[in-house]
């Protein structure tokens, strides 16, 4: 998403700190979803992220998204892949 490291981090708690999104710890890594407990309460943050669908800097970090998941690159190599190169 072409943001810090610090900055993604901050963020995300925010989101956590309000049950937007949940994260499970694994090792040194933390992963990040969407509360689906949130998404069942407030029906209408669904609408809002298919309107996202539509912004072009949604569909690069989507098509960034898509090679990692084909790569054979784990978080762990990331940084040493020249995937996003």
């Amino acid at each position: 998403m072409e943001v810090s490291q610090s900055n993604a981090s901050r963020h995300l708690s925010k989101l956590r700190n309000t049950d937007l999104v949940e994260s499970r710890q694994k090792e040194q890594w933390v992963y990040y979803s969407i509360s689906q407990k949130t998404l069942k309460k407030f029906s209408f943050i669904e609408e809002l992220f298919a309107e996202l669908e539509d912004l072009d800097l949604f569909q690069q970090d989507l098509a960034r998204l898509k090679k990692y998941k084909a790569s054979k690159v784990s978080c762990e190599t990331l940084d040493e892949s020249k995937l996003f190169n």
